[in-house]
Parts: C-alpha cells; structure tokens; sequence
C-alpha cells in the first residue's frame, strides 16, 4: 500500500483506495480524525511524493513541480491566501485586479490541504467554501487540482458545526482511527517513525536524516519513487475508468437511483433535522457515481499478481457508505448511522444482481485481469469461464501465448517447459472443444512433442510444495478418468512449482489448479451433452433408412 511506504499506517485499504479516487477524480476528500491521527501528514507527504517525483523528472524547470500549501484554517487571514493587491495593475485603465504571489499564497498550487476545518468561524468558513466547491477566490481561478480538508471529531474542544452545503462538497469522508484502536504491528510501526517536523533537534545537533525528509536542494529518491509510482498508478487508473464508465457505468447509476429512493422512503417518518441529514442530493448522487467508478480504477489498476479483485458489489457498497456525509456535520445519533450503513447494505445486495444482469454489462474486470496478468494459468481460467467477445477473446489468447508470461519472476529465466507445456494442453482442449483455440493462431507444438509430454511424470517440486504431496496425488487419483483434466493439473504444478514459496501461496495455488481442472470438466460435460442428441438422431435416422 502506498501510504505504508509513506509511513502513514493504521488507515484500511479500502480508505487508502477512495483517498487515491480523490486524486484521480480532482475532487474534494475531507479527513477526519483526533489529534494526533496524522491528517495534516498524511497530505504533507502524498504531495511531497508528488513534487519529489516531478522535481526528478524536470529538474530544471520548477515552473512545471508539483505544489503542496497546507493552510490551518482556524488562523487563515486571507492575506495568506491571496498574497496583495498589486498597485500597479490597480492604476491601470481600466484597473485589473491581480495578487502579488509568494510561497504561501493560494494560486497555482496543485494540492491544498485546509487543515482544522471545523475550528474556524462561520463566515470564513463560507469563504473557504468557494475553494472547495470551485477552485476560486472572489471568482478568480486559483489553479488548484486536488483539495483535501481536515476536521476533529464534531465535539472536541473548540469545534464548531460546518454547513451542509461545505460538507456535501466532498467526495469522501474519511473517518480515521484512533491510535490506541489500532493492531499493535501497526502501533509499533507508528510509534517508530519518525515525521518532517519531529525530532529537530537530532537534526540540528547531527546529520540525521529521515526517510522522508525534504531538503530544497536534494531530490529525496525515496519520495520521488513513490512518487513516480503514485503517478504511473492514477495514470493507468485513467483508462480503466474510461473503460468502466461504459462497461458498469448503466448498472451504477440504476443501484445508485435505487439507493435515493431506499432513504427517501426509510427515513421519510424522522425528524426533520434526519431526514435533511438522510437526504441523498443530486450533487451526492453524481458523485457517488463517480466515486465508485474511481475506487474500481484504482482497485484493478494497483491489483497485485494473484491477487482476487473485490467483487464489484462490495465496491458498491463500501464506496457509498464513505461517500455519504451522514453526522459529518454536527451531532447524529450513531444508530442513524449504522442504519444508514444497514440500508446500504441491503439495497445492493439485494437489488445489483438483478440490475447487472438484466443490462448484460460485460465482465470488464475478469477480462482486465486477463489482459494484465502475468499468470498464464488464471488467463486460461477465464478462457473458460467468461464469455467474451470474439475481438476480446483473440486479444486474451495473444497474451496466453506471450512468452512473457512464462518468465519466472524469482529467476527472471523463461520457464520453457512451463510453455511448452501450456502449448500442449491448448492443443488437447482444441481437440476436446473445437474451435476453443482462435484458427488464426498456431501452436508452435508439433504432434510428435504432444505425445511425449503427455507422458505421465512426476513434476519436480521445491520442497515446501512436496509438503502437500499427499493433497496433490489424491487430487490426481480423481482425475484419472479425465485425460486432458489430468494434464491440465500437471501444466499447472508445473506453472507452480517453483513459483509458490510458502504455505499461503501453494494453498493458493492448489485451490486455483483445482478450480482450472473443474472449469475443463465441466467443459466437456456440456460439449458432450450438446453432442449426444446429434449422435442418436443420426443413428434414428440410418435405421430409418434400412427399413425403408
């Protein structure tokens, strides 16, 4: 996860992902948490990764370096934020309005962090709510890309209630833990790491350096690769959501539209002041979508190799529980909340199934996976269990076929024997199921080859996949009666012999060729049953043939 190797531990994944939406979106994320929860850092260091990144990249250009300003709002004069009027623009005719920038002024920064939002009094949260929503001051764009906002629990000493119209401009809320909450591995992570303004001194009196100091003249590589990673992630994340806005865009919207109508009518009975909290707008309900189809971008984009991507439904539904500002602005009673949440729940699960299915979306994050995967033995998986478009489908067999995909990760060498091996099992599962191979695409395995390397042999395993040997031959045993399911199984602890180091892994693993080998039986079994009615209406029909 990216914020670890920023040092920001103890926020789940699926808040790591909706802040990455943020980003990628360009809207509003308002951070909320006790002091001490690392708001403020959390924004100081993705910017900080962002400008390392953009510093190596154009090292002498500073014009095109990213920018951080974070402000604490409970202080903010606004000379901090617009700088000064320039005499000179002022005198001229007709007289221009214009500000005199310096480091700390508003314009042009990419990134701005409003910290302690709910600490500042009412009217100068009004002209902070200009930014939030619309990028200016006075109606003068400001340049600004990515706004996070930071708020105490509503409650702590000196917090005031913010307006609904303030708080229903950001995307996500996201509510961060207390320390004391946290696992003790991820406590002692925090306790250890040291900040860009702790410890002062130890800087000062010797040549301590953390890891994620920024120094004005030296490029932080640590940062800057992180930050390059942060950049290339939200830039593949672009396509994605391009893809998904066609793809799952229809179906969002109809569960979405669901939803509004589920808590217009839940909380039709409550109070006035519940029901207006309850209230889903349209502003909220556009950029629900939105943060949806952003969390599944950054989801498949930052997928790690065999790794399952969560199901869309449970995107659905996580994203929509952050993306309502329930109790965010003053006080709710936490039964309302966890009601909310309930309904969310329930409408999803009960209502996606059906909606998704009655649009025919296309599985666009199986066949994601199955272009992006390394793992040759999942790209088969889908072959065999997606139906995919022609185009789609010549497109998934190209990298099935793609050497690369056979090169061991932990020696970097092509496994030949691991393609070899597949190429031999694409030709049994053609001669099983014909047509299953495109006609335009040829095995390079010749009969002669197909023929000894069907051979039964014992695959030669490392030694913490011989631990399982038993699970192995009594999954073999079964599979005698099915020839190409047996090789199937054997293609894949070839796959897997050296690739899989340790329990987890293999167990992983096993569970895969398991699923692999059902997938071919089951296969068959419907491509038999659609050929037995042929075979008997032709026999009926040469015995008509004798009598008559």
């Amino acid at each position: 996860m990216i914020l670890d190797e920023l040092e920001i531990f103890g926020i789940p994944k699926v808040q790591e992902q909706a802040i990455l939406a943020s980003i990628l979106c360009g809207e509003p994320c308002l951070l909320i948490g006790p002091p001490g929860s690392a708001k403020t850092e959390l924004i100081n260091v993705l910017g900080a990764a962002l400008r390392e990144d953009s510093r190596r990249t154009n090292p002498k250009d500073p014009s095109k370096w990213f920018s951080t300003q974070v402000y604490d709002a409970s202080k903010l004069n606004f000379e901090d934020l617009f700088g000064f009027p320039s005499p000179a623009d002022l005198q001229k005719d007709p007289p221009e309005v214009s500000y005199i920038s310096t480091q700390s002024t508003i314009w042009g920064k990419h990134m701005v962090g409003l910290d302690e939002l709910n600490r500042c009094a009412e009217d100068r949260q009004s002209n902070l709510f200009e930014i939030i929503r619309s990028r200016k001051l006075h109606g003068i764009p400001t340049g600004n890309k990515f706004i996070f906002s930071t708020i105490n629990p509503f409650g702590d000493q000196g917090t005031i209630a913010m307006s609904d119209a303030l708080v229903d401009r950001h995307l996500f809320y996201i509510r961060l833990g207390k320390f004391d909450e946290m696992s003790s591995y991820e406590r002692k992570k925090v306790i250890g790491r040291l900040g860009q303004v702790d410890g002062v001194g130890l800087r000062y009196w010797g040549d301590y350096v953390g890891g994620l100091d920024v120094d004005s003249t030296q490029i932080n590589e640590k940062l800057a690769d992180i930050g390059q990673k942060l950049r290339n992630l939200l830039t593949s994340a672009m396509k994605y959501h391009t893809k998904l806005i066609e793809s799952i865009g229809p179906s969002v919207i109809e569960i979405i539209d669901k939803i509004v109508g589920a808590f217009a009518a839940d909380f039709k009975k409550e109070k006035p002041n519940i029901q207006k909290e309850c209230a889903i707008s349209g502003r909220r309900a556009s950029s629900i979508l939105r943060g949806i189809l952003a969390v599944r971008a950054i989801q498949l984009v930052s997928k790690e190799e065999n790794q399952e991507v969560e199901d869309v439904m449970s995107t659905i539904i996580n994203t929509i529980k952050l993306c309502l500002p329930i109790g965010i602005a003053s006080t709710l009673d936490e039964n309302i909340i966890s009601r909310a949440d309930q309904l969310v729940d329930t409408t999803v699960k009960s209502l996606w199934p059906s909606i998704k299915g009655s649009k025919s979306t296309v599985d666009i994050d199986r066949m994601s996976e199955a272009l992006s995967t390394g793992n040759p033995l999942r790209i088969l998986d889908i072959l065999l269990s997606v139906n995919i478009n022609k185009i789609t489908r010549d497109a998934i067999f190209g990298h099935l076929l793609d050497k690369d995909r056979y090169t061991n990760n932990n020696t970097k060498v092509l496994d030949e024997n691991a393609y070899n091996t597949m190429q031999v099992l694409l030709f049994k599962l053609d001669k099983e199921i014909p047509g299953f191979v495109p006609s335009h695409l040829k095995l390079t395995i010749t009969a002669e080859e197909v023929v000894e390397m069907s051979k039964e042999e014992e695959v030669d395993c490392n030694k913490e996949f011989l631990s399982f040997a038993e699970i192995i031959e009594n999954i073999k045993e079964k599979l005698k009666p099915f020839p190409t399911a047996l090789f199937a199984y054997k293609t894949a602890l070839i796959y897997y012999a050296d690739r899989a180091e340790n329990d987890e892994e293999i167990i992983r693993a096993i569970i895969d060729m398991q699923r692999l080998v059902n997938l071919i039986k089951t296969k068959f079994e419907i491509n038999n049953s659609n050929e037995e009615p042929k075979t008997k209406s032709k026999k009926k029909s040469d015995g008509d043939n004798k009598a008559s």
